[in-house]
Parts: C-alpha cells; structure tokens; sequence
C-alpha cells in the first residue's frame, strides 16, 4: 500500500471537510463528507490488489560440532518433517543416508536414488532434496579450493528462498536471535540503534542513543562507529557488530567513534545492560496553545500498545488535547497483535481493523477491535507516514484511513503486506516464510508486486516537517511542505 500526498491537497481536504481518493477510487468503508466522529479523512490510494506470526521456538541443538554436509542433511530432514515425513531415525555413514518412518528406502550411492512410492511429499521434490546432498558433499570434497561449508549451504538455501519473495528467508543463528530480540523488545546491550550510511556503504552510523544507557556516557547520533574493542568494523555489517556490542548484562564494551568536527576518534567505555527496547520514544507537547500532541511510534514490540496508551495519557494530562500526530515515518512494523492492539487505541470498538487471506484455512483470519479507543472522539488524529513504514506501521495506517477516523498525511509507504511465521530449526537457526497477505478493512492489499522497485528510496527525498503539516491539518494557517510523489 502507499500514500503519496502534499500539503496542498491536505489544506483543501481540511477546508473542505471531505475524502480525497488520488487515484480515482473510493475505500467502500469509506464516507463523503465527514466521519462519524467529525473528522476529514485523507484517503490516498497506491494499491496492488494482491508480517508477522512467530512460532513458539523449539530449538534443537543437537550435540557436537557437525559437518556442513550433516548440516544440510539435518536441515532437509527438517524440512520433510515439517511437510508431513514422519522421520523416527537418522543416521550417516559414508555416502548412505537411512531414514524409517514413511521414508523407508532412500538410498544415495553416487547417482543412484531409490525412492518409496505412496509418500507425503511428491517424488520429484524428494528427487530434489537428495540430489542437494549430492552437490553439496561433492563439491565441499573435491572443490579446487577449500571452501566454507556454512556460507555454501546458505547462499544455496538463500538462492532457492528468493524465488518466492524478498522476505522468504533462511536466519543463520546470529539472524534468528535478531529476529527474537525484535519480536520481544528486550536484550543485554549498550543502548544504541545503527544504520548502514548510504553514502558510504561500508561505514555504520548511529541512528539513535537512548537515554539511560549509552547516551548518558555521551555517544550521539550522528557518531560513526569505528572499532568495538579495538577491532575495526569498516566493511562489517549492522549484525556482526550488534553481536560485537551485545553481551551478558554486566559486562563493557570499549566503543570508538568518530564525530563531525573532532579531530580524532573519541573512545567511550558502555556498561552492558537490560535493554529495553522503547516502542515509543517521543511523547510531548509540540503547541500548548492549540492543544496539539506528537507521539513517535518507532516499532510494535509486543508493549507499543501499552507505551502508546500511557503515551496519549501524559499528553492528555499536559494540555487540553484537541489533536495529535502519530509519527510512523520509519517504523519497519513488527508483530501483528501489537498492529491490532495499537490500531485499538484508535479506531471504535468493534471496528474491523484488519483482515489476512492465505493458502490454509487457518491463515485466513478476521481482526476486529474489542476495546473503547484510548483516544477521546473530539481529538483530531493525522498519521505521518513515508518509504519506510511497512509492515504492521501500514497496518495501522490503512485503518486509519479506511475508518475515517484521521489523515494520513506522507510519502509512498514501503508496501509489506506478508504474514511470515518463524519456525525454528536445528543449530540456531531458523526459516521466516510468508503465510498469507494482509487486507485493510476496505479490502485493498497492502503487500506490492514489484520487488524490484526501490520503494525506500523516497525516504532520502522527502522534508517532511511535523508542526507545519500539523498546522495545515488543524487550519489554513501553514506553509507549503515539500513532498515526493
């Protein structure tokens, strides 16, 4: 799904008091005129008519080190289990590979394969399964350079993963406990949030020093990270050196940094802690005359519902509150109960927030919300959105947007719209695959068709200025903001 709006159109929708629908169609949830709780709502339509469920982790770790070719083997093994191969024994020994259970009689001798018939999973993809072994033993053995076992099966897990979708992916170990650490909010750090400098690939910069933790030993955003206990981490990606960072609470990590006018590196010493990760970082006042609140929402762990309440109430307390910004500009998404919960602060009660269609029966659900809106109706509501919200932040977006129940005032939205589960393999590591798409309340599909496009890019284009699109919202009183369609 994306918006793509300026502020022109955001003046006359607002003096007007009616829907605007770029695109020439309508939501069919959506009114003329005004909304049900007084409120002109911006509706701007991009859509392809075409995320986040975690499996409960069961990791088996297996004993001792294995080979990258028992590796691959464990992996398969996984994967037939999980298609519906009861495999009650395994064991290798040389090039013969035994399984009981529904596989009975596979037998790999050079090029020989022997198959049983009648089983779960169709020959030709047991075919395919053990003619991977073949490859990857023959070439791991007999390659005219040593090669690395690991990255060899990942990029050929990784290639055949890709040819479903960008998001589809195969988590080596350090992956997956990201993947885990994101979906609790919770880990043992330093406090700081990096990014890759697109204008120098191979260098990280910090992107955001929270409070308590790493700030208050004086690292700010803006610093580029130059060595973490005195090793380099120029051409290292975000997650080797969030690993490097990372470590049990109680323990330091000596940091260098390199700033904008220093004349040399400036090293600080970060005490590791139990970090939690803050779903909503800014809540505040941002005009007390008028009444207006600004609240970022920075990602949906599973409390950015509870943050967000508490959030709306000290504003609520600061001012006689007659309008917000909910700022998801960033905001990659997260966990799908947190969309739902969040848009529940929002939205009325039993109001449909969100609707997902997939393969089974059991990915094909409806989300409605069951709880009074912590928001007061006589509160204006205007979402701020850009390249990089996706995900569950689109969630919440479109049904703002669906229930005219606010403005959704920004740039194209990043367009992911998948429903993935998790599922936990053997050695740490873990497969993401995509279940089913999401669907706004209005019925459009948020997930886009064309991976190839470079939706982010907008992110770098756009100037975006939240008090001047808040005056434009409230009245004819702002200026013109610049926007990339």
């Amino acid at each position: 799904m994306a918006f793509a709006v300026g502020v022109s159109a955001v003046e006359n929708a607002t003096a007007s008091g009616r829907s605007i629908c770029l695109n020439g169609r309508r939501p069919r949830h959506c009114s003329r005129g005004q909304s049900e709780r007084g409120k002109p709502s911006l509706v701007v339509l991009n859509c392809d008519p075409r995320a986040e469920g975690h499996d409960e982790e069961k990791t088996d770790r297996g004993e001792g080190k294995k080979s990258g070719f028992q590796k691959a083997v464990g992996i398969a093994l996984s994967f037939l289990k999980s298609v519906g191969i009861a495999v009650t024994k395994f064991f290798t020994k040389g090039p013969v590979l035994f399984f009981s259970g529904l596989v009975s009689g596979l037998l790999l001798t050079g090029a020989i394969l022997l198959v049983p018939d009648g089983a779960a999973v169709g020959e030709s993809v047991r075919e395919k399964v053990a003619l991977f072994d073949i490859i990857f033993h023959d070439i791991a053995s007999n390659y005219v350079e040593p090669v690395d076992e690991e990255k060899l099966f990942e990029t050929g897990m990784q290639a055949m993963l890709s040819s479903l979708d960008p998001y589809t992916q195969f988590e080596n170990n350090l992956q997956a406990r990201e993947m885990n650490v994101k979906a609790n909010g919770k880990y043992g750090g330093v406090g700081l949030g990096l990014a890759q400098d697109l204008r120098e690939p191979d260098r990280l910069v910090v992107m955001s020093a929270f409070e308590g933790y790493a700030f208050d030993e004086g690292v700010r955003p803006g610093d580029y990270i130059e060595r973490v206990n005195d090793i380099s981490v120029r051409g290292r990606n975000i997650e080797e050196v969030t690993n490097m960072l990372r470590g049990p609470p109680g323990t330091s990590v000596n940091l260098e940094v390199s700033r904008q006018g220093a004349s040399s590196g400036i090293t600080f010493k970060l005490d590791r802690r139990f970090v939690s990760i803050r779903d909503v970082p800014v809540a505040t006042i941002v005009d007390a005359n008028e009444g207006i609140g600004y609240i970022k929402l920075q990602s949906f762990a599973r409390d950015a519902a509870s943050e967000l309440r508490r959030a709306i109430a000290k504003v609520s307390n600061e001012t006689k509150l007659t309008g917000l910004v909910l700022d998801l500009r960033g905001n990659p998404g997260g966990l799908l109960t947190s969309a739902v919960e969040v848009a529940e602060t929002l939205v009325p009660k039993d109001s449909l927030i969100v609707s997902t269609k997939g393969r089974e029966v059991s990915d094909s659900e409806t989300y409605t919300s069951s709880r009074q809106p912590a928001l007061p109706d006589n509160v204006k509501l205007a979402v701020l959105v850009n390249g990089q919200t996706a995900s569950a932040a689109e969630i919440v977006a479109g049904a703002v947007q669906d229930l005219d129940v606010g403005l959704v005032i920004g740039t194209k939205t990043f367009g992911k719209g998948l429903i993935q589960n998790i599922h936990s393999l053997p050695y740490r590591t873990a497969l993401r695959y995509t279940v089913g798409r999401y669907y706004t309340p209005s019925g459009r599909c948020i997930q886009a068709l064309n991976y190839s496009s470079d939706n982010g890019t907008l992110v770098a284009k756009e100037k975006l200025d939240a008090d001047r699109l808040v005056r434009c919202f409230m009245g004819p009183r702002g200026g013109n903001a610049a926007f990339a369609i």
